[in-house]
């Protein structure tokens, strides 16, 4: 169609600083606001991790993973037993 390969139209995004995700050509610039966000996301998982690490709360039982939930820990989520 355009008489180039794949691999040479890849190049050419990528140098334009276009990544391909899920299949389509995207723009990978964060906005100032999208990378406080991540800043912020970032601290906020960090922060939750340090008050109840997630690893601590895994079990593996017959080759598969749960996560043990305490009462305490469905008492903060708002669930209900």
């Amino acid at each position: 169609m355009l008489n180039m390969s794949k691999s040479t139209i890849h190049k050419h995004f990528v140098k334009l600083g276009y990544i391909n995700s899920f299949n389509v050509w995207i723009l990978h610039d964060l906005t100032e606001k999208n990378l406080m966000d991540r800043i912020s996301i970032c601290d906020s998982l960090y922060k939750r991790n340090e008050e109840t690490p997630f690893l601590k709360q895994v079990v593996m039982k017959n080759g598969s993973f749960t996560i043990m939930l305490s009462e305490k820990n469905l008492g903060e989520s708002g669930m209900n037993l």
